[in-house]
């Protein structure tokens, strides 16, 4: 009778080992996938609209936000410089020409730089350059370093199902004992 109660243990620790092979067994596939899982994430990237969150990371109000750091570097090189460079200027140093010259490079800059900016990004930071960029880092992995992130994404999960597979198994032992006990009482009762 006490080898009975032992067999939901025995049910939750075989369950445990075939969950443990299937995840196993799961995990084998993602390493070879590699390149399939490269060209997937390409896709989703590519289906992305990325240039509105790009447009609304160099949008003129954020640009306004660095203004007097610009503003900051225009006068050290007006001041610096370019004075050094041309020493003609150095005569107008601290004079209304130079404050009216750090102004006008100013307002043209605040102008054209979020411009600029959009169209450098819509060149160089499409879907389909982003996409190609994943496409080939994910290929170019090394086989154990994505082992090693598959199994830092996967192994909670995997994990939690291993363990969801042990509490089955150890249900199922102890619905056994019931379904056994059932049968005694009634199918054995009356034999004797």
């Amino acid at each position: 009778m006490f080898f009975i109660a032992l067999f939901p243990i025995a049910a939750a620790l075989l369950s445990w080992i075939v969950f443990k092979i299937f995840t196993v067994i799961l995990l084998q596939g993602f390493y070879k996938k590699k390149t399939e899982f490269s060209h997937i994430a390409a896709e989703m990237i590519a289906e992305q609209d990325l240039s509105k969150g790009l447009q609304g990371m160099i949008a003129a109000e954020k640009i306004k936000t660095y203004e007097p750091m610009i503003s900051e570097k225009i006068s050290a090189f007006l001041d610096n410089k370019l004075q050094k460079k041309m020493p003609v200027l150095a005569m107008f140093s601290g004079d209304k020409l130079m404050v009216q010259a750090k102004e006008v490079v100013m307002e043209e800059i605040m102008e054209s730089l979020p411009a600029l900016i959009q169209e450098v990004a819509q060149q160089e930071f499409n879907n389909e350059k982003i996409a190609e960029k994943v496409r080939s880092s994910i290929s170019a992995l090394p086989g154990a370093e994505w082992e090693q992130k598959v199994n830092r994404l996967l192994n909670p999960l995997l994990s939690k199902i291993q363990i969801a597979g042990a509490i089955l198994g150890f249900i199922l032992g102890i619905l056994f004992i019931l379904c056994l006990a059932l049968y005694y009482y009634i199918f054995l009762q009356g034999v004797k």
